[in-house]
């Protein structure tokens, strides 16, 4: 209803073929009901314009993983006899329907698959399988959720998180880091972007007071990074963690940290001001 998304972590459904005991039947497995819910978030838009947010994932060890797997793999999907492939047709038109096009998809690694890296030092098919696959098309994409907060597996690829307080809300922006010439230039636009999502949590319009309330106490930002692989290759690198990412990195917090501070401490000033110019009391400056 509000764009905030709707995400399932489907591994408490049993595998394909499991006998239904009731019925003498067998169930199906996740991926049909991921599409169904993907179909009702291609007809069921935010303002008749805006596409769903969906979410879903499966855990490592679910015994319908390996097809979870592939559920995105639209380039070896064929169409019909045209030759070509859901992906080609979805490079062509982007609104071509296609398996899962509405929902983004993650594996969840628990406390089992860490321990028994641990022991082995493996990470197992599933998991250089998962690789596989997002290096060709991005998903699924990888949830590590171990010991306590084992639990916590409803986030995407996005890293956004439930907050635990009921009708938050979280500004998001992006950052194409590919697009960036020199760290000046990063710092700038770190600025820039941070003090965006701050003025856009006082304009944006939200849907009941208690969303409202719930923004002006916690006022949560998400300044995100894109185009870290295509920075990387700009310089010669492999995708890999170096010193010159550490500098760039160390900006990106460094600025967004201190430019939300500075922002909000000025804007609640500026607020302050108006009101006690509008109430005719005398403005008194603070420290």
């Amino acid at each position: 209803m509000i764009g905030g998304g709707i995400g399932v972590d489907y591994s408490v459904y049993r595998a394909a073929g499991t006998p239904i005991h009731r019925t003498g039947g067998q169930v199906s497995d996740p991926i049909p009901k991921m599409n169904m819910i993907n179909e009702i978030g291609r007809r069921v838009m935010q303002d008749g314009s805006r596409r769903s947010a969906i979410y879903a994932s499966l855990n490592w060890q679910n015994g319908d993983i390996h097809e979870f797997l592939k559920a995105k793999g639209w380039q070896h999907m064929p169409v019909g006899n045209t030759g070509k492939s859901l992906w080609d047709i979805k490079v062509d038109d982007f609104n071509f329907p296609a398996p899962l096009d509405m929902t983004n998809i993650s594996v969840n690694y628990d406390t089992d698959w860490l321990m028994h890296y641990y022991d082995t030092g493996e990470v197992g098919d599933v998991f250089l399988q998962n690789v596989r696959q997002a290096m060709q098309s991005a998903e699924p994409g990888f949830s590590f959720n171990f010991f306590d907060l084992e639990n916590e597996t409803l986030r995407n690829a996005c890293t956004e998180v439930t907050s635990a307080d009921d009708s938050d809300v979280c500004n998001l922006d992006s950052i194409n880091m590919g697009r960036i010439e020199d760290i000046r230039e990063m710092a700038e636009v770190v600025e820039l972007a941070t003090k965006l999502l701050i003025c856009g949590t006082l304009k944006a319009k939200l849907p009941y007071k208690k969303v409202y309330d719930t923004r002006e106490k916690n006022r949560r930002l998400g300044l995100g990074l894109m185009g870290m692989h295509e920075w990387l290759i700009q310089r010669g690198y492999r995708y890999e963690v170096t010193p010159e990412l550490h500098k760039w990195l160390a900006v990106y917090r460094g600025v967004s940290d201190k430019t939300s501070v500075e922002t909000a401490d000025r804007l609640v000033l500026s607020i302050d001001h108006a009101i006690d110019f509008k109430l005719g009391r005398r403005v008194v400056t603070r420290d």
